[in-house]
């Protein structure tokens, strides 16, 4: 039983109203506050032992009421310091069942992405991007680089390198402002197919934080994946990475709900 932004009361399966375990009647109490503007981002909330005083429990179940609004993105914890109301920052939700752009998981959280465009053209492909693509390294490849941005904030960057026997035929505008997905299913013929995607830590070298315009060595998100075709080709290889507040959630389904 959990509570989330969606919900704020606690269900018998028949439907009727019952009384919610303390630790869900704590996350309540505290969502309630956020949502009602009795505490603003930023805001530091009461320690641990003052709610446990307050709702006469143990600090353990003050804990596990904490652990999942933090784990919601309504709180944070800094040590040292202690826990405060999180800002809700950009966040993209990755539906497992099928295969959808950045932009169109975005667009489902209701904020739309724009691009700007960095370096396009074609390169010799490193000894990585050669593996990657299953190709000879120096062969000619084409690259994509794009800053990425939600309202006027930069997000993040995407980096794209397309499959030597991809034939690129593209209006240049169109790189300003389509998306990869509908670049590659506008322009290049292909239907996309899979995608296979990594996501993991990473420190913003000094390139990738001054188009990120962070500081060199933050911490980053970087998310690599491969784009194949409904015939298992390989369309592209890419990189993205994402600077804070961006952050990724995902939703998975067990089998008899998929």
């Amino acid at each position: 039983m959990t509570v989330n932004r969606d919900q704020s009361t606690t269900e018998t399966p028949d439907g009727g109203a019952n009384e919610a375990p303390l630790y869900v009647r704590i996350q309540r109490h505290i969502l309630d506050q956020i949502e009602g503007g009795e505490l603003s981002v930023g805001d530091r909330l009461p320690t641990e032992m003052e709610f446990a005083r307050q709702f006469e429990t143990s600090r353990a179940t003050v804990q596990l009421a904490m652990s999942r609004l933090v784990h919601e993105g309504w709180i944070e914890k800094q040590a040292g310091r202690g826990t405060f109301v999180a800002s809700a920052g950009h966040s993209m939700t990755i539906d497992l069942r099928e295969v959808r752009s950045f932009e169109e998981e975005v667009a489902a959280q209701g904020e739309r992405v724009a691009y700007r465009l960095v370096n396009v053209g074609r390169v010799e492909a490193s000894e990585e991007v050669a593996e990657r693509l299953g190709i000879e390294e120096g062969e000619t490849v084409f690259r994509l680089e794009r800053l990425r941005l939600v309202g006027d904030q930069i997000i993040g960057m995407e980096r794209r390198f397309f499959a030597p026997g991809i034939k690129l035929s593209m209006p240049v505008e169109a790189l300003d402002e389509v998306s990869t997905h509908d670049l590659v299913q506008r322009f290049l013929d292909r239907r996309i197919g899979r995608m296979e995607a990594s996501i993991r830590a990473a420190a913003a070298t000094s390139e990738i934080a001054a188009m990120l315009d962070v500081p060199a060595g933050s911490p980053l998100l970087l998310r690599r994946h491969k784009m194949y075709s409904k015939e298992g080709e390989t369309i592209l290889i890419g990189e993205a990475y994402y600077c804070e507040p961006f952050a990724f959630r995902y939703v998975a389904r067990s089998d008899p709900d998929a």
